[in-house]
């Protein structure tokens, strides 16, 4: 596998969890019982995506001139920070859940 590949997946893979997260903090704050599932649903997506992404993808690239570090770039920070919206959608959306009276999902 080449490295751009391996930087396509890596990107592919952050998108997807950045989305996911987007989607659950957006739709955490639409009205209707639908948008709290789909809110619920995204944001829980968007944790274990986010969790792969930190546990098993890890890129660091760098580039060094005449000895002098000149840019580096590392996956995990990025998949941080979608876990960190992620998390903020689901307590949110269990907030949200709570506060309205609707009765929350079955838990496993």
């Amino acid at each position: 596998m080449s490295i751009s590949t391996l930087y396509g997946l890596t990107a592919a893979i952050w998108l997807l969890s950045f989305t996911a997260a987007l989607l659950g903090l957006w739709w955490t704050f639409r009205p209707g019982q639908r948008w709290r599932w789909a809110a619920l649903v995204s944001s829980c997506l968007a944790l274990a995506v986010s969790y792969f992404g930190l546990s098993r993808l890890h890129l660091a690239v760098s580039r060094t001139t005449n000895g002098r570090l000149d840019w580096s770039i590392n996956s995990k920070w990025f998949f941080l920070v979608s876990l960190m919206i992620g998390a903020v959608a689901l307590i949110l959306t269990l907030w949200h859940w709570r506060k309205a009276g609707i009765p929350a999902p079955p838990e496993a």
